[in-house]
């Protein structure tokens, strides 16, 4: 039972106009705005539109590793290949998409990193 519970508390809750998902954290490589509604990437190469926020899953995916290097991103740290650092700074994803890196969240990525 314990595992079971801990198993569980490794997904989230996303619903969609359609249904609601439970979808495993370790699944998931990116959150990305998109027209106001998060479009989640998993590391399987589907997408799933949401109708939540993004700042709701921010607070609810911070605690698994989540950072928010941009307005528009969530990114599952863990899946993150490559911190660049030229042309503004941006993220590469192991699932090869680039994600960049705000202004004025830079600091806050390089302290994630420990740079």
């Amino acid at each position: 039972m314990a595992e079971l519970l801990s198993i569980q508390h490794n997904k989230i809750s996303v619903p969609t106009s359609e249904s609601i998902n439970l979808i495993a954290v370790n699944n998931i490589a990116i959150v990305m705005g998109v027209d106001n509604y998060p479009e989640f990437h998993f590391t399987d190469g589907t997408k799933l539109l949401s109708s939540k926020t993004l700042k709701h899953y921010e607070l609810s995916l911070t605690p698994f590793g989540f950072i928010r290097p941009h307005k528009s991103y969530l990114v599952n740290s863990i899946l993150v290949d490559k911190l660049v650092t030229r042309d503004g700074g941006y993220l590469l994803m192991r699932t090869a998409e680039l994600i960049p890196i705000s202004r004025d969240k830079k600091q806050d990525v390089l302290e994630w990193f420990k740079i």
